[in-house]
């Protein structure tokens, strides 16, 4: 099936991934899984666990990295940016982490200026890194 049709069939559906990427908070550290994730929508949903092993490579290895996907869903346009580890639900459910939904925070609305993605993904890293500090020094504390 060509992606055409693949894209032609998900929208019967309801949900189309547009765009999405894998890796780093640089372009550079990116890698483009778009197509991938399309082969992954099932009845109109995707489930994934966003990880190095699913992607089939750590295209920037000792970064934590964030999957950044557009979508229409029934005809409306979102992006979300998913930290790895995390797991990615579509249509939303309750997922098991929360998820940063750029679109509903106001820095994507319609057509995205790449700039304020890379300024969203990087402080998605940030928190994500800074959380798992704060995970590792928890532990830490508590064996001791």
């Amino acid at each position: 099936m060509s992606s055409e049709s693949k894209v032609k069939k998900q929208a019967e559906h309801g949900l189309v991934v547009l765009s999405a990427t894998y890796g780093g908070p640089d372009v550079e550290g990116r890698m483009n899984v778009t197509e991938f994730l399309r082969s992954k929508v099932v009845n109109g949903r995707l489930r994934i666990k966003v990880t190095n092993n699913f992607f089939g490579r750590d295209p920037v290895p000792g970064i934590v990295k964030v999957l950044v996907i557009t979508y229409t869903l029934d005809g409306e346009e979102h992006t979300k940016m998913i930290p790895e580890t995390w797991n990615l639900i579509l249509p939303d459910e309750e997922s098991v982490k929360e998820v940063v939904d750029v679109a509903s925070e106001g820095v994507v609305e319609g057509a995205a200026d790449a700039a304020a993605i890379e300024r969203r993904v990087a402080a998605a890293v940030a928190k994500v890194q800074q959380g798992h500090s704060e995970t590792k020094t928890a532990t830490r504390t508590q064996s001791s």
